[in-house]
């Protein structure tokens, strides 16, 4: 599970065992900083049971943020553009490298990679979010 490779556990607390796919997602916003690399996504998956709080609100899918970084000062990563205001219908792979570190790949609709990115390590928050149709 992608989860288990994050540094924090609160996406896998509030999903538990049943844990949101990556394979349709909307990526909302790409920020570039030196050491790390910010990922907004929305996922369609809710968890079950839904919060109370998120039921009240009337949220119907997940934003989640995450942080991929490195413990040195520079991080590297491959991109075919990243001028982007939302992509839709994108998925995401997160998985072990053998050296401990974590690769994140991001894929348009068409399967041509959007970003690859190797880290040292992602910590990722999660909200309930109102998604307009």
């Amino acid at each position: 599970m992608w989860t288990n490779l994050l540094d924090n556990v609160c996406i896998k607390a509030l999903y538990g065992d049943k844990v949101p796919a990556l394979d349709n997602i909307d990526l909302v916003m790409v920020k570039i900083h030196p050491s790390y690399l910010t990922v907004q996504l929305n996922l369609f998956d809710m968890p079950a049971p839904i919060p109370k709080r998120w039921i009240e609100k009337g949220y119907n899918a997940c934003s989640c943020t995450l942080d991929i970084y490195s413990k040195t000062n520079q991080l590297t990563y491959k991109s075919t553009n990243l001028n982007i205001s939302q992509y839709t219908q994108m998925s995401m792979s997160i998985s072990a490298e053998t050296d401990g570190k974590k690769r994140v790949e991001i894929r348009d609709s068409t399967n041509n990679v959007f970003i690859d990115v190797v880290a040292d390590g992602i910590h990722g928050m999660i909200g309930g979010i109102n998604r307009k149709a």
